[in-house]
C-alpha cells in the first residue's frame, strides 16, 4: 500500500514512504505489524486510525492558513482517501 504523496505538502517535513524506498518501507511495515500485534486491530482498523490521525493534522492548515493552505489541505485529503482505500 504505498504512500506517495509528501507529508511537506500538508506542512509537515517529512516523506511517507514508499515501496521505491526500501528502508522506509521497511520501517513503516515494522511498525504496523507491531501495532497490529499489539492492540489486536485489523488492518482496516489500523488504516482508520492512521487517516484519522493525517486528517487532524492538515486540518492545521484551515486554522492557521498561510497562502498555500489550499493546496496543503486538498495534499493531506489526498494522503487520507489514499489510506482509506
Amino acid at each position: 500500500r504505498p504512500l506517495t504523496p509528501r507529508l511537506s505538502e500538508i506542512g509537515l517535513p517529512v516523506t511517507m514512504p514508499n515501496r521505491e524506498n526500501d528502508a522506509t518501507a521497511s520501517y513503516l511495515d515494522m511498525f504496523r505489524a507491531a501495532a497490529l500485534e499489539r492492540f489486536g486491530w485489523d488492518e482496516r482498523e489500523l488504516n482508520l486510525r492512521e487517516a484519522v490521525c493525517l486528517f487532524r493534522i492538515c486540518t492545521n492548515a484551515v486554522h492557521h492558513p498561510q497562502a498555500d493552505w489550499l493546496s496543503k489541505l486538498e495534499a493531506g485529503f489526498s494522503l487520507v482517501n489514499e489510506i482509506l482505500e
